[in-house]
């Protein structure tokens, strides 16, 4: 009886050995293979982190990653311009990464899209931090700055990277395949995403992202961060930018906390912001919005000229 327990728990041990093994080595070799895609939003991301010296970067979510041509930009301000926006990364995502750029080299311009609800108690439920966790947790594997903001969304998200190599490029293989080795998926140019199609005006007769005019209390830890940003960029000497694009709807932000906060906390810094959410060229023009919250190609090109205006006009 004794000999079989001794050999169990020597079977258990090897094949414990075995899993730690494998783990190291697929792990490993993912984290690797992860840093080597070309494109797609890990690209972006590792582009921003790792390799940029572009004189202006551009944060946001997906009206940052839609809105903004670098090319457009560079040729008006004669600097070069990286997009660095990406579906859904709220200002706690701009706020992980800037420190990272600026470990390497300090960017002349930082233009953040924000949104006028960005400082609302929304946009720091479980389910936004969950997303720039998962977002964030691959970086995180070789950039540990990173962990605090990956651990927003549980403290285990730390030990379960001690754990496992694998476990923060859980699911992620057929991604870093496509991204390295094929040119499948989206089209992305400098970080920007250029969207076809326009609005059908006889149909589309209300926003379908939701009411952005409704007030919701404010989150102290987005107001944090968002003075972290402006300190932070103030410490390396780099203009900061706060915008927010067209709307295809207008839409009335006079009793929204989220936008009042933002337009006080930039005037107390002397940061700019503007705001082009009821610019007349944009409002109602099905012919330069994809849908009611993000501009096509062809209103990205336009708004990125007259934005770059702006740009030069600040110097």
């Amino acid at each position: 009886m004794k000999g079989q327990l001794l050999l169990l728990i020597k079977r258990g041990l090897i094949l414990l050995a075995v899993v730690f093994v494998l783990d190291f080595a697929i792990g490993s070799w993912l984290k690797q293979m992860f840093f080597k895609q070309k494109h797609g939003d890990d690209a972006v991301t590792s582009y921003v982190i790792e390799h940029a010296n572009d004189s202006i970067l551009i944060f946001g979510s997906s009206r940052a990653s839609h809105h903004y041509v670098p090319d457009v930009l560079s040729a008006a301000t004669g600097e070069t311009v990286y997009n660095a926006g990406r579906d859904e990364m709220t200002i706690t995502y701009t706020d992980a990464i800037l420190p990272l750029v600026y470990k390497r080299y300090s960017p002349s311009v930082v233009i953040i899209e924000i949104a006028p609800f960005e400082l609302n108690i929304g946009n720091y439920e479980p389910i936004i931090r969950q997303r720039i966790s998962t977002v964030l947790l691959p970086f995180a594997a070789k950039y540990a700055e990173l962990i605090p903001t990956v651990c927003l969304a549980s403290e285990t998200e730390r030990y379960k990277m001690m754990v496992s190599r694998i476990y923060p490029y859980n699911s992620l293989a057929g991604t870093i395949i496509q991204n390295t080795y094929t040119h499948i998926g989206h089209v992305s140019i400098k970080g920007y995403e250029p969207l076809s199609g326009a609005i059908d005006s006889i149909n589309y007769t209300k926003p379908i992202w939701g009411d952005f005019t409704k007030d919701k209390p404010l989150e102290p830890a987005l107001v944090k961060t968002l003075k972290h940003i402006i300190t932070l960029t103030r410490e390396h000497n780099t203009k900061l930018i706060l915008t927010i694009s067209p709307f295809y709807f207008a839409h009335d932000f006079s009793n929204n906390s989220s936008y009042h906060k933002i337009q006080k906390i930039a005037a107390n810094n002397n940061i700019p912001f503007y705001d082009f959410s009821h610019e007349i060229p944009y409002l109602m023009n099905p012919h330069l919005f994809k849908d009611d919250v993000h501009l096509n190609d062809s209103g990205a090109q336009i708004y990125s000229r007259m934005f770059a205006e702006k740009i030069n006009a600040l110097r």
